[in-house]
């Protein structure tokens, strides 16, 4: 994500990546962001409009700084910076899925929470959508050409189906 890539205009801002799994098939995937998305979002687009909001190397950086400072044990002075000139998180600038994902499942362990990915999250928030809004709102903010696999995604509802146990018996 880009800032060069959002569209903030209006109460609803509008994300179209370029670079998604079904661009070969020239469909275009855009993401809307809404008002407490973009409260979160708005400290990180103060940057050149070509750069990632979200810097690998940036986030890696303060890191390793960080890593450095709770260090427990004493460095000898000839070892205190022996930072490689070109270390393998510089060459990217963006989180890939997988960069992503270690980075949330370093967090968890840290917090000491259990571990979870980027797509149980997506599948929570899946199923809400579908729960509070219908399943082609859910299709629509998954971008799915059909509801069939949005259905994969948005699990349905024990609470509606207690509704109708109570109504039917």
């Amino acid at each position: 994500m880009r800032p060069a890539d959002i569209e903030q205009e209006g109460d609803v801002w509008l994300y179209t990546s370029y670079e998604h799994k079904t661009e070969h098939r020239d469909k275009e995937r855009s993401i809307a962001i809404g008002p407490r998305a973009q409260a979160i979002l708005i400290a990180y687009l103060d940057r050149d409009e070509t750069d990632y909001v979200f810097n690998l190397g940036e986030s890696e950086r303060l890191r390793r700084i960080e890593q450095r400072r709770n260090r427990q044990t004493k460095v000898q002075p000839s070892q205190q910076n022996r930072r490689k000139t070109s270390p393998n998180w510089q060459r990217g600038r963006r989180y890939t899925t997988a960069s992503f994902r270690r980075a949330i499942h370093r967090a968890t362990e840290a917090a000491g929470v259990k571990q979870w990915s980027p797509n149980q999250l997506r599948h929570l928030r899946a199923t809400e959508v579908r729960s509070q809004f219908g399943l082609d709102h859910a299709q629509a903010v998954l971008g799915h050409a059909t509801a069939d696999t949005t259905q994969i995604h948005a699990e349905l509802s024990r609470e509606k189906a207690a509704v109708v146990a109570r109504e039917i018996g």
